[in-house]
């Protein structure tokens, strides 16, 4: 996981997926499940399209840690969490 200042991206950027070198490690999911965030192994903060099984990601941030992701989650209304590893 990479550590350090979340740099939260200003233009939207689409990843494809699957992630190549980097795997998603945790997901925040709404009330009902109709969108999630997505924490990367490398410190990716991203918006997977569709939810499940996404054919691309948008990425919100980088250089993000596990509680910087956990209070932008919690704060942006995504309150249920799912760890991968």
């Amino acid at each position: 996981m990479v550590r350090g200042t979340m740099q939260v991206r200003d233009e939207i950027v689409l990843l494809p997926a699957p992630l190549h070198q980097d795997c998603e490690a945790r997901r925040w999911y709404t009330e009902g499940g109709r969108s999630c965030l997505a924490l990367s192994e490398g410190g990716k903060l991203l918006d997977p399209l569709p939810t499940f099984g996404p054919s691309c990601y948008a990425l919100i941030a980088t250089r993000v840690g596990r509680g910087a992701a956990n209070q932008y989650a919690l704060t942006h209304g995504y309150c249920h969490a799912r760890n991968f590893n």
